[in-house]
């Protein structure tokens, strides 16, 4: 009695599509030759074979942070590997000299700017009582020093935020220097890096199977499970880009991680199957090299009706017991 085999689609096809000049294929094919040759046997069995996605992030990019024109010495470090950032978030904070208290200064100009604010304020609601009362220089002179204090608050700012590293986007930091970890910035050197994502999840695949545009599938991320929806079919040529959003927003993901979703697929019945690196395709057909009883190859044409794993699902042309060459 044949046991059934479970077997998994996979999105690698390998060896399906390879080049097999080095065969002399088609046309120059040498129709007899004996060597001795790596082969295989073409298997015949009932598979319940699956069909496997691994998802990744769609428009997943890198961001670098750092090149610095001088070193530096690091007072806190916010993050670590796997931290999810928003934008302005503080990364990292560096020391300033002691003559350099921004903080300081800061609060002093905002302090001052308030206090300003604060006796314009006054003078105006006291020259709306009185029109007697006239400080109109008075408060031509605060506006004159809101104007300047403004200004010293921008460039003091601009100086604090020299001294960190804020993240510009949303994303998950994937990479942080070792000399930073170490308390020093080297100048012009790459401190961080930041993946990030649109907050899709992508896959392609040349499989047949029929997805429904807004059905829901359940895929796993190590242990855990999460529903994506299908929200995207994109034909390219002989594959398929299948695009996915979480189906529910509150499950937390990470633009570094690659969700499975596996699909079981009907039993096909007395399946012949061979290992993909055995299939050559010439001229748009596909070959084997059947070998025979004697040693010799034979080219045979087959069609290939699907692909699960490394191996490759036979339409026509093998009947399962023949032994084939591979690479």
């Amino acid at each position: 009695m044949i046991m059934p085999i479970v077997l998994t689609v996979s999105l690698l096809f390998a060896g399906c599509g390879q080049d097999v000049s080095n065969y002399e294929s088609g046309p120059k094919l040498i129709e007899y030759e004996k060597d001795v040759y790596r082969t295989t046997l073409v298997e015949k069995a009932d598979l319940k074979p699956v069909l496997s996605l691994t998802l990744k992030s769609s428009n997943y990019e890198v961001e670098t942070y750092g090149s610095l024109e001088n070193s530096m010495e690091v007072n806190t470090i916010n993050v670590e590997v796997g931290s999810k950032v928003m934008p302005g978030d503080v990364m990292v904070e560096f020391v300033a000299k002691e003559e350099e208290d921004y903080e300081k200064q800061l609060f002093d100009y905002r302090k001052r700017l308030s206090e300003d604010k604060l006796l314009k304020e006054h003078y105006e609601k006291i020259s709306g009582i009185d029109k007697k009362n006239d400080y109109t220089a008075d408060i031509a002179m605060l506006d004159d020093d809101i104007e300047l204090v403004n200004t010293y608050i921008s460039e003091m700012e601009l100086v604090r935020d020299n001294l960190r590293i804020i993240a510009k986007e949303e994303g998950t930091v994937i990479a942080i220097s070792e000399e930073l970890t170490k308390g020093v910035a080297p100048a012009a050197t790459a401190l961080f890096k930041v993946a990030s994502g649109d907050g899709r999840y992508e896959a392609v695949t040349d499989d047949k199977y029929e997805f429904v545009i807004d059905e829901i599938y359940t895929a796993s991320i190590d242990v855990a499970t999460i529903d994506m929806r299908l929200v995207d079919i994109q034909n390219e040529g002989e594959t398929r880009r299948l695009i996915f959003e979480k189906a529910n927003d509150s499950i937390v993901t990470d633009v570094t991680d690659t969700p499975v979703i596996k699909i079981e697929k009907p039993e096909i019945k007395n399946a012949v199957y061979v290992d993909s690196s055995a299939i050559a395709e010439v001229s748009g057909k596909t070959y084997v090299y059947v070998v025979d009883e004697d040693g010799f190859r034979h080219a045979k044409e087959i069609t290939v009706d699907s692909t699960f794993d490394n191996y490759a699902i036979i339409g026509s042309g093998l009947s399962g017991g023949e032994r084939v060459v591979v690479q």
